[in-house]
């Protein structure tokens, strides 16, 4: 792209990119004014977004949701007995040009690797943090493990009282990421819940996610576990975007399976479950 071209974008001109690429696209319609996302969720293999046409795109990025945890010396089962819930992928929402991502005025190609839930049950381990999401040069974190460990969204404590009881804080360092902190354990019998993008957790319950223009809501923090560990116990909700619920939780009655992050949210893991995979979404105008 010519260097004054470049300085038009620079300065604030409108125009959108053109790319290509995703494991599938759709249409949303923004103020009457028509665009298409493309979407990347496989978690095993490094992916690539084309740009056809440098410019503006607005990018989704939510990391791997933390694991729920579970006391690394007992593995407790049923999973989870007082183990915190998983704290939510960063959120990270922002409108920027291409070149930001990978330096390259024009167009090219942009690296993705979306990242996993942590790994729940794990030996010698309380909780494990779920992966880092990557678009060229941006890092969105995982979520925080629910043994207080930090991350996107901190993890919740744990309800032993020779583990870390406290829940984690939020360690992001983008300006436009969000997370939120896990909330402390109730020592002996419910897990703290896990931060989620939108909301802190509270209790045992996981904080809520975002929205996001698609209509879909991401980057829930999971519930912590009930020491009861059972189908009628009071164990903590997940939050809304994708966080799995604590073991022993019931809703309105109905008693609800406790487990992993949704996937392609960033959900975080209930007690003892898997936190759920990250997801990338690039939003750009259609003309069509």
């Amino acid at each position: 792209m010519p260097f004054a071209a470049r300085q038009g974008f620079i300065a604030g001109a409108s125009q959108w990119a053109e790319v290509s690429g995703g494991n599938s696209t759709s249409s949303v319609t923004i103020d009457g004014a028509n665009y298409i996302i493309h979407t990347f969720t496989n978690v095993n293999s490094t992916q690539t977004f084309t740009v056809n046409e440098p410019g503006i795109i607005r990018i989704l990025a939510v990391g791997g949701g933390g694991s729920g945890g579970d006391d690394r010396d007992i593995i407790t089962n049923p999973a989870g007995r007082k183990g915190g819930g998983g704290g939510a992928g960063e959120f990270y929402d922002d409108t920027l040009y291409t070149w930001d991502l990978n330096g390259d005025y024009t167009g090219g190609t942009i690296s993705i690797d979306i990242g996993r839930g942590g790994e729940a049950r794990q030996s010698g381990v309380d909780a494990q943090n779920g992966y880092d999401t990557t678009v060229g040069s941006l890092t969105v974190k995982g979520g925080g493990g629910g043994a207080g460990l930090q991350g996107g969204s901190g993890g919740g404590g744990m309800a032993y009282s020779n583990r870390v009881t406290t829940g984690a804080t939020s360690n992001i360092s983008n300006s436009n990421g969000k997370g939120n902190s896990g909330s402390n354990a109730s020592v002996g019998s419910l897990g703290g819940g896990g931060g989620g993008a939108g909301a802190a957790a509270s209790g045992g319950d996981g904080g809520n996610g975002l929205a996001w223009v698609d209509g879909n809501t991401y980057a829930g923090g999971g519930g912590g576990g009930d020491n009861n560990a059972t189908s009628s116990g009071a164990g903590g909700d997940g939050g809304t975007g994708g966080g799995g619920y604590g073991r022993g939780d019931v809703v309105g009655g109905t008693s609800q399976n406790p487990g992993a992050g949704t996937g392609n949210t960033g959900g975080g893991g209930g007690a003892g479950f898997n936190g759920g995979s990250g997801v990338v979404k690039i939003l750009v105008r259609s003309y069509a």
